[in-house]
This record gives C-alpha cells, structure tokens and sequence, in this order.
C-alpha cells in the first residue's frame, strides 16, 4: 500500500479541487482540473511501469532482439529519470 500513496494523494487532492470548484459555481473548471489531478495520479502509479520479469526471462529476450536490460524497482527515482 505504501507504493500508492501517491497515487491515492493525487485522486484525494483532484476530487477536493473539484468539489471546491463545483461549490463555487465552475464546473467545467472543477472538471478540467480533476482530469489533470488524475492524469498526474496516473503517471505516479504503479501502473505506468512495465510488468516485471524475471532475471532469466530478461536475458532471454535481450538475446531474441538485442535490447538491453535494466533491473528497477517500483517507484525507483534513479530508473524513473530514464524514461
């Protein structure tokens, strides 16, 4: 759970946005920023890293077409600065 902090804060601080912008009277306002807090929440999640493999399978398939192999972890800031 500890990995999605991120993520839950970013839904938590777009939905808080939004409501505030819809009690003001901008919805359309409230909606835009929502999808941007959600866009970032995205980028932050887990889900924007490529499913794990093992060590084995990796060299495997930098053998097949030549790619090279980079080991990370989830959330890893040093390996993130890569893409």
């Amino acid at each position: 759970m500890r990995r999605w902090i991120l993520t839950v804060l970013m839904v938590a601080c777009g939905v808080l946005v939004a409501v505030a912008q819809l009690s003001a009277g901008l919805p359309v306002v409230g909606g835009v920023e929502l999808l941007i807090f959600l866009g970032l929440a995205l980028l932050l999640s887990l889900w924007a890293f490529p499913r794990s493999m093992s060590a084995a399978e990796a060299q495997r398939a930098s053998a097949a077409d030549g790619q090279p192999i980079v080991y990370w972890r989830p959330g890893c800031r040093y390996v993130v600065g890569l893409w």
